[in-house]
C-alpha cells in the first residue's frame, strides 16, 4: 500500500500489523481501534485523522504529518522523529513511554497529563505546547530546541 491514497477511509478495527503504508495519504481517515504495531508509516500524511485506541507499538512514523489529529492508544517505542504533531491532541490515557520524538514539531500540541517518561525530545519544537501535569524526564525535556511559551508540567509558562 505504499504511496496509496486512502483519504477519508474507514479503517476502524483494521489489523495492519507490520503493514507498509509509507508515503500514503490518509487525510481524515478513521483508524479507531486499529492495530498498526510494527507498521512502516514513514512519511504518511494523516492530517485531521482520528486515531483513538490505536496500537502503534514499535511503529515507524518518521516524518509523518499528523497536524490537528486526535489520537490515543499505545505508542510504546514508536519512532515519531521529525513528525509534524503541531496542534495535535495527545490523550493523557495513552502510553508514549520510550517514544522517539526527536526533531518533531509539537508546537501547540496538548500533552496535558501524558505519560512521556523515557521520551526523546532532542531538538523537538515544543513552543506553545501544553505539558501541564505530564510525566516527563526533565533531562529529556531540556534537549528540546524550542520551549517558548510552553506550559510546563508545573503549570508555569516557559520563556
Amino acid at each position: 500500500m505504499t504511496n496509496a491514497n486512502l483519504d477519508r477511509a474507514n479503517l476502524k478495527r483494521a489489523n495492519l500489523q507490520g503493514a507498509n503504508l509509507s508515503n500514503a495519504s490518509l487525510n481524515g481517515t478513521v483508524f479507531n481501534e486499529a492495530n498498526l504495531s510494527n507498521a512502516n508509516l514513514n512519511g504518511l500524511v494523516l492530517n485531521k485523522a482520528e486515531l483513538k485506541s490505536i496500537d502503534l507499538r514499535s511503529a515507524n512514523l518518521k516524518d509523518v504529518k499528523l497536524s490537528g489529529a486526535k489520537f490515543s492508544g499505545t505508542f510504546y517505542k514508536a519512532n515519531l522523529s521529525g513528525a509534524d504533531l503541531s496542534d495535535t491532541d495527545l490523550s493523557p490515557d495513552s502510553n508514549y513511554s520510550s517514544t522517539n520524538l526527536s526533531e518533531a514539531n509539537l508546537s501547540g500540541a496538548n500533552l496535558n497529563g501524558a505519560n512521556l517518561t523515557g521520551v526523546s525530545f532532542d531538538k523537538a519544537n515544543l513552543s506553545k505546547a501544553n505539558l501541564r501535569s505530564a510525566k516527563v524526564d526533565d533531562y529529556e525535556l531540556k534537549k528540546a530546541q524550542d520551549l517558548k511559551e510552553a506550559v510546563m508540567p508545573d503549570g508555569k509558562i516557559a520563556n
